[in-house]
């Protein structure tokens, strides 16, 4: 009876226009449609997010730490680890910041598929985008850092900050 009451729900909430186009089709071709659907779904990568605590502990178990902020963000600051990389998701250009179109070459440069990898950037919706890069290109044991290195630094865990230059 609750299944009753949730297919009502959904019907009622679709257009009466498009709720008579996908009952006017063979029920073949809905299930067919369905089924592809359902396929489809199952392929796409599923992206594992951990928080920064979570982070913190694999870290000190031999994961690697893949930061793809931009090269002055590393600068600026980034979390301690005993193997940190640094490469770009986005680049700053004079048009604003675009995709690195080599980001995947640049990786698999370093690292290897089957490497378990901390994917980590300023908030975490650019390690997310690079994460599910990744996992599509067949990296297995591959991680997004929810909340980045924002919510690192609100831990206050260790960070490093690259000195700056002195002019004397």
């Amino acid at each position: 009876n609750a299944y009753v009451n949730k297919i009502t729900l959904s019907v009622n909430a679709l257009p009466s226009g498009l709720f008579i186009i996908i009952c006017s089709l063979p029920k073949a071709f809905i299930f067919s449609f369905l089924l592809f659907f359902f396929v489809i779904q199952k392929m796409i990568p599923e992206v594992v997010t951990v928080d920064v605590s979570q982070a913190k502990t694999l870290l000190q178990s031999d994961h690697q730490y893949l930061d793809v902020r931009t090269e002055e963000e590393f600068r600026r600051g980034h979390c301690v680890a005993p193997k940190i990389l640094n490469v770009p998701y986005m680049l700053n250009t004079p048009q604003g910041r675009v995709k690195n179109p080599n980001f995947l070459d640049q990786v698999s440069s370093l690292l290897s598929p089957t490497d378990d990898i901390l994917v980590g950037c300023q908030s975490g919706a650019r390690s997310l985008n690079a994460t599910s890069e990744l996992v599509a290109a067949g990296y297995k044991k591959v991680r997004n850092v929810g909340g980045g290195y924002l919510a690192w630094v609100n831990q206050s865990f260790p960070i490093n900050k690259e000195q700056q230059q002195s002019t004397n």
